[in-house]
Parts: C-alpha cells; sequence; structure tokens
C-alpha cells in the first residue's frame, strides 16, 4: 500500500503488481498482513472522507506540509473481517469496471458529437 506522506498527505493506492520500485520521500509504503487486510478494501477506507479528514488533522506544517509515521499510526478505522472486506473490494471491482465502461462509451459519444457538429459547420446536414 503505498500512502502520500508529504505535500497532498492522506492518499491511498494498493499496489497491484509484483516487481521492484522506487519510492518517493513523500510516500509511505504500508506492508499488509494480507491474512488480516484485503489491499483495496484498506485503500477506499483510508481514501473515505473519515480517514482522510483524521490524516488533514494530523498533517503539520503550512508549507511543507507532512504526515509523519507515528502520525498516521493514530488514523482509526473499523476492521471487519476478511470476508467482509473481500467482498467489499470485489464490489470495488465491479463498479470500476462499470466506470471503465461508461468513459468508453462517453468517449464514443464525443467523438460522434464532434463529428455531428463538423457536418452541421460545413452545412453537409
Amino acid at each position: 500500500m503505498l500512502y502520500t506522506k508529504g505535500g497532498t498527505t492522506g492518499i491511498a493506492r494498493a499496489v497491484d503488481f509484483d516487481s521492484d520500485f522506487a519510492v518517493w520521500v513523500h510516500v509511505a509504503v504500508l506492508k499488509l498482513v494480507k491474512q488480516r487486510v484485503e489491499p483495496v478494501w484498506l485503500q477506499e477506507v483510508l481514501n473515505s472522507s473519515h480517514c482522510y479528514q483524521q490524516s488533514q488533522r494530523l498533517t503539520k506544517g503550512i508549507v511543507n506540509r507532512d504526515l509523519g509515521l507515528r502520525q498516521m499510526l493514530d488514523i482509526s478505522f473499523p476492521l471487519p473481517p476478511l470476508n467482509v472486506q473481500k467482498t467489499v473490494a470485489a464490489r470495488v471491482a465491479e463498479i470500476d469496471e462499470l466506470k471503465a465502461h461508461h468513459r468508453s462509451h462517453l468517449a464514443k459519444l464525443d467523438a460522434l458529437f464532434a463529428s455531428l457538429q463538423h457536418r452541421a459547420f460545413r452545412g453537409e446536414l
């Protein structure tokens, strides 16, 4: 799990690949015990308004904003059983798939509208 701790703080992203990568100083790598925590579930919880607001209260500084590792430990959230977390993660995956599908259709509609506009302004309609 990657979690921003400097500058823009309090944004989580589950790592869904297995290869080496470099991490910038303003990003924390949170190692999870996969028998207790589903990564996608934790990403959604940490990005929820409940946890995000906590992260903002715990972030220090105005120009050099920093959410220290010790402060991260003070962010509280419920920890449901793993099967519940997996159910939530599966629903998130379904929603993400739907969003991608709708974005694709929206892009096609935009292209069709642009084509229609172009033909209308050229007097072809």
